[in-house]
Order: structure tokens, then C-alpha cells, then sequence
């Protein structure tokens, strides 16, 4: 769930920006609620099932630990922007991958990897008590 929290929050953000937002989730009870809750479209699919492409946006963010080259590799083919969160699995096809670690004390980094606590993902309550 600390992934799907961190995603909403990004996805509320996105949404303040003006981009139009919708989650892809597995079939979990748990996240349809808190989904559904936050106030964000949704369909379910499964990471690995190839319809999923066809309900993406132009720009996709991936928050899971499972591996996803494949995926990524089939986003980037129908032309959408992949970004990826603390996953390391497609940092050569993605367009960038984040990792929203306060601290972060990995080797060289390719190019493509954001990391540190300039990238961390707070929520609303969290700036509203340390602006």
C-alpha cells in the first residue's frame, strides 16, 4: 500500500498541474478502496496483461518491485513516456527512473535515475505541518 499512497500523491500533484490522471491496479480489494477513496478512475489489469497498453496515457508511471522490461519495453513501442519508481529492471528503455529515497547511497547512477530527498513523494498532510 506505500506504493499506491506515494502514486496518489504524485497523482494529485499531476493533477495540479493539469494533467488528467487514472491508476491501473491489480484485482485487490485493499486498492480499488483506496483508489476509489482518493477520488481517481481506475481499471483493473494485471502488470503483465497486454490490454493494459491500450488503457494507458501518453505517460505511464510505474510504482512495483516485479520486473518490468517487458512492459516498459511495450509502452515505449506505442509511443508513451515510461517513468519508473525504485526499480532498476528497465533503466535503459524507460525515459527515467525515480528513486524517492531521503538518503541514497547507490554507486554511480546512470543518467537517467533521479534519486535522493529532492525526490521524495509527501503527501498534502506531511507539507501542511513542514511547508
Amino acid at each position: 500500500m506505500g506504493h499506491l499512497g506515494r502514486c496518489i500523491n504524485l497523482a494529485r500533484e499531476l493533477e495540479r498541474r493539469g494533467t488528467s490522471v487514472g491508476f491501473l491496479i491489480n484485482d485487490d480489494e485493499s486498492a480499488r478502496a483506496r483508489v476509489s477513496a482518493s477520488g481517481f478512475d481506475y481499471s483493473v489489469c494485471a502488470i503483465e496483461d497486454p490490454a493494459g497498453v491500450k488503457k494507458c496515457g501518453n505517460a505511464v508511471v510505474l510504482d512495483t518491485k516485479e520486473d518490468v522490461g517487458a512492459r516498459v519495453a511495450q509502452l515505449k513501442e506505442s509511443g508513451r513516456k515510461v517513468f519508473v519508481i525504485e526499480n532498476l529492471t528497465a533503466v535503459d528503455d524507460s525515459d527515467a527512473v525515480i528513486i524517492p529515497a531521503p538518503v541514497f547511497e547507490g554507486k554511480a547512477v546512470p543518467r537517467k535515475v533521479f534519486a535522493g530527498a529532492r525526490y521524495v513523494i509527501m503527501g498534502d498532510n506531511f507539507k501542511k505541518v513542514r511547508p
